[in-house]
């Protein structure tokens, strides 16, 4: 049996949000047509759904069009997903994307108040409260509970779900500092939730992601990355500030360089760790 795998694309690492939590390390740097160009052939058979990552993909919006057109002349079915903090979306950019179905996970943590503690930057909560009717039922919320955010998580849920949402990436910030405090109000709030949904009888009505995800790289994809400078990883953990030195050892291609043809380099648990420090997060 042939094994499926996702297709992350990193479109570009420049961002118009500065999220405390967030790991990638912003930069002035976007993928080229050329790359895109030569990086299409992987789209196959072998590949389930492309997924499209940066920064903020929408920055680059004229290369995010560019890239989709030549994803649909090769397949014109295939699931894609682009992950946005929402703050350039507008009605004709809803439309370019509901007319080429892409499927949307937009970042929103909870409340105003949740959503702007960990961010620097525009008004991101408004822009998607406005945006909420216009988007497709099908958008995927990315809830990201951060340390100093956890013990807000269970009143955060249930505010999203009461505003019709039903549809959630359950994202713990992995790899930031965690107190003991911040930890037990995780996991206090986590039962809180799941609580909240067996007597509301929800089990059924809404759909969350990562709450029975266990992978041997925590938190981060298992995938074919292409990377803005063509290079390609078997990870998204390579978009990590603190793995970016080593991120060779992650490289199985390059695009670049031609150097098209895909090894066979597993990730370790071990050795991620090794390079990033001990987890910053342990809930036994």
């Amino acid at each position: 049996m042939v094994e499926l795998m996702d297709l992350i694309y990193v479109i570009t690492y420049r961002c118009n949000l500065r999220c405390s939590y967030c790991l990638v390390k912003k930069q002035n740097l976007s993928i080229s047509k050329k790359i895109i160009n030569s990086s299409v052939q992987l789209i196959s058979s072998k590949i389930r759904k492309v997924r499209i990552f940066g920064g903020e993909p929408l920055l680059e919006f004229k290369l995010l069009q560019y890239l989709i057109k030549k994803i649909r002349a090769k397949n014109k079915y295939l699931p894609i997903y682009i992950t946005t903090n929402s703050i350039l979306l507008d009605e004709k950019k809803i439309s370019w994307l509901k007319r080429n179905r892409l499927q949307l996970s937009i970042s929103l943590d909870g409340n105003e108040f949740t959503q702007l503690k960990n961010r620097k930057g525009l008004n991101s909560f408004k822009k998607i409260i406005w945006n909420l009717p216009k988007l497709s039922p099908q958008t995927i919320y990315n809830l990201v509970i951060a340390p100093n955010t956890a013990k807000y998580f269970f009143y955060n849920f249930r505010y999203l779900v009461n505003l019709g949402i039903t549809r959630f990436n359950i994202l713990p910030a992995y790899y930031n500092n965690w107190s003991s405090r911040q930890i037990n109000n995780l996991e206090n709030n986590f039962a809180l939730v799941y609580n909240y949904i067996k007597k509301n009888s929800l089990q059924n009505k809404l759909y969350l992601q990562n709450l029975d995800n266990f992978t041997e790289l925590t938190l981060f994809n298992k995938a074919l990355v292409i990377d803005c400078d063509g290079k390609i990883y078997n990870t998204t953990a390579v978009l990590t500030e603190k793995i970016r030195l080593a991120k060779k050892l992650f490289q199985i291609g390059d695009f670049k360089k031609n150097q098209t043809q895909i090894s066979n380099r597993k990730v370790v648990q071990k050795q991620f760790d090794e390079l990033v420090g001990k987890k910053d997060m342990r809930i036994n």
